[in-house]
């Protein structure tokens, strides 16, 4: 009896996202193919061939929460940091877990909850949007304190009153003295912005 031979292919070395990650770049105009390639072991042939059908398809496992749930969690990161409070490991586990429970997801994760597997994936799968840093004491930051910095600073102030329309609002106007928020005076390793200098507390 003859036996047809099937070759085993191996799964893709890469995730999803760090596909989708590329190809948008390889879009903008931020990489070229070959730099696309070299950065993600992606090889160029896979590139071509995906986005000359379009990015939508899946490769891979699925991950517990999809493309637009994950950037909700990022965008929500993204706030709290623009609000002075900074997630930690224990933080953004909390909200994933709550989200998924307002949602109605949990089941989606294999014990019901996110795990530290899926937060290293998460934090891999967007580090184009976030990265790891160790916290600042404000002692520090201060310290470290230039004219370059403030004057960043009251031109952020004036984007957020613009925004807001809040210039002839004095009343919704409220001051803290400080900016830092956390209840641990220690460093602690956090999530922040790409493009965050400082993550001070």
């Amino acid at each position: 009896m003859v036996r047809n031979y099937i070759r085993k292919r191996d799964p893709p070395a890469y995730d999803e996202q760090e596909l989708l990650n590329a190809i948008e770049k390889i879009k903008s105009g931020e990489w070229t193919y070959k730099k696309a390639s070299e950065m993600t072991n992606i090889s160029q042939g896979t590139l071509a061939a995906r986005l000359s059908r379009g990015s939508s398809d899946q490769v891979g496992r699925p991950t517990a929460l999809n493309h637009t749930e994950e950037e909700y969690l990022v965008k929500f990161i993204e706030t709290l940091q623009e609000w002075g409070e900074l997630c930690s490991f224990k933080d953004v586990m909390k909200y994933a877990t709550e989200y998924a429970d307002l949602m109605g997801l949990r089941l989606r994760f294999r014990n019901g909850a996110p795990t530290k597997e899926w937060y290293y994936g998460f934090v891999k799968r967007w580090d184009h949007k976030l990265k790891l840093m160790k916290s600042i004491r404000l002692e520090k930051v201060r310290a470290g304190l230039t004219p370059e910095i403030v004057d960043g600073w009251f031109c952020k102030l004036y984007l957020t009153l613009k925004k807001l329309d809040l210039f002839n609002k004095p009343s919704n106007i409220f001051n803290c003295d400080e900016s830092g928020f956390g209840d641990d005076p220690g460093k602690k390793v956090v999530l922040v912005k790409r493009g965050t200098k400082y993550a001070n507390q």
